[in-house]
This record gives structure tokens, sequence and C-alpha cells, in this order.
């Protein structure tokens, strides 16, 4: 893992829920990893996930564009429900600063708190697939509200721009 985080998950077939629980920052670096978990385990058995971001030290924006995703089901229709669990002051700072509150459900705790967590390995991220991961997280920031356009706008437009160089396709010329 090439970062201090701790990434922690527990799935429960028979609550029909899921559990993860993240300990330091949370980067890009750790989304692959849980895409991965929610893919697994977003099947119609598990109806809801929990994020416990109580120890959560750093929020950034990729990673919040991966939550945002998750709230709104932007990719998978069919995905459970996502849940926060007690956000640190430094997550909810940036989910505030992202003006995205209005997309989360927050909760104080877990209807039932998984009993045994086991510890999720959050690889590199495979630089393939780096770029789609930003573009399609901070796209959702700046469509979730147009204030995040002057912020995060630019990162999309790079990312594509590199992504089309990679391509041999020169100029995206935009979408």
């Amino acid at each position: 893992m090439s970062c201090e985080t701790q990434i922690l998950v527990a799935a429960s077939q028979a609550e029909h829920s899921a559990a993860v629980k993240a300990v330091g920052d949370c980067r890009m670096g750790i989304c692959d990893a849980l895409r991965e978990f929610v893919n697994e385990h977003g099947r119609p058995d598990i109806t809801d996930i929990y994020f416990d971001l109580s120890a959560t030290s750093f929020v950034d924006s990729t990673f919040t564009g991966f939550l945002l995703g998750l709230a709104t089901k932007r990719n998978q229709p069919a995905a459970p429900d996502l849940h926060l669990v007690n956000p640190s002051q430094k997550a909810l700072d940036a989910f505030r600063g992202m003006h995205l509150m209005k997309y989360f459900d927050i909760c104080d705790k877990m209807p039932n708190p998984p009993g045994k967590w086991n510890v999720l390995s959050a690889d590199a991220v495979c630089p393939d697939t780096a770029g789609d991961l930003v573009i399609d997280a901070h796209e959702g920031l700046v469509e979730a509200d147009q204030r995040n356009a002057e912020q995060f706008g630019r990162v999309v437009e790079v990312f594509r721009d590199e992504k089309a160089k990679k391509q041999g396709g020169g100029n995206s010329g935009g979408s």
C-alpha cells in the first residue's frame, strides 16, 4: 500500500449490508480497491454500504468524487445505497467545501456494526485506469454543483488531454 491508510471491510449477507472503515488519509490510491470491494459486494443481496469515516484525517477530491458516484449511483443504478458514518470534521469540511452535503446520507452509527473486520489491501492505482478515475470523479463533482467547475473543470481537461495524447488522438477537442 502506497499510503498510510488502513481500510477495513466487512460484509454481511444476513444483514444485507457491507461496511468499510477508512483510517487515515482517503486519497485516490484507495479508490480502485474500494471499487472492487463495492462491485464484488454490491450485488442484489447487499442493499446498503456503510462507510465509517470517523477516523479519516484527510479526503482528496478524487476520493470524494468516488463517494459521490456511489451516493448518486452515477455508474451503477442498481448499486447499494451509500451511508456515511460519523465523518470526521476534516471529511465534513471537504464535503461542505465542494458543496456536496445534500448528496450524502450521514448517520451517527451503523445499525449492525460488524463483529469482525478484514483488512483490504490497496495496491497502487493502475496507471491505465488512474486517468479515467480522476476524470470520472471530477466530472461528478462539477455535475453535482457548478461552483466546483472553477476548481475541478481544469483537472478534467488536463486528464482528458493527457488521455487523448496517450491514445494518439492529440487534442481531445472537448466532448
